[in-house]
């Protein structure tokens, strides 16, 4: 059992965190037996705890920068309740939803949030995150 201690330790050493969280995911079998969801690893536990995490449920469309509580609300009415359905929505389509709600809504920018819900819904985290990190106000700078 030193080895995968030992591996683990090696991927922290080396910032591979995606692959030191997966591999404690597996070790773990990543499931609560008493609910059956996905449990945290040990590391996004501690990094969720420090603030350096945000985890989000599945689908939460408030994940995607720009969008809060209001606008997932409207998106939810059209239809789009997934991370996925987001990620295959045009641009003008969800501008329209925007329009469509009205002026208080006008200053909202849809244009990253098909590539945010993409990431989002492949998992593709560290990806997500950098990407974000990019943004101005869900915007590309």
């Amino acid at each position: 059992m030193t080895r995968p201690v030992g591996h683990q330790a090696g991927l922290a050493h080396h910032g591979q965190w995606d692959e030191l969280i997966m591999l404690q995911k597996q070790l773990a079998g990543g499931k609560d037996d008493s609910s059956n969801t996905e449990t945290n690893s040990k590391l996004e536990s501690v990094l969720i705890k420090m603030g350096l995490l945000k985890r989000y449920d599945q689908d939460d469309l408030k994940a995607i920068e720009g969008i809060g509580p209001k606008i997932e609300l409207l998106l939810h009415e059209a239809g789009i309740k997934t991370w996925k359905a987001l990620s295959i929505t045009a641009v003008s389509d969800i501008q329209a939803i925007l329009t469509a709600a009205g002026d208080r809504f006008q200053l909202a920018n849809p244009s990253t949030w098909p590539k945010q819900a993409d990431l989002a819904a492949r998992g593709e985290w560290k990806a997500f995150y950098e990407y974000q990190d990019q943004l101005n106000g869900g915007k590309e700078a």
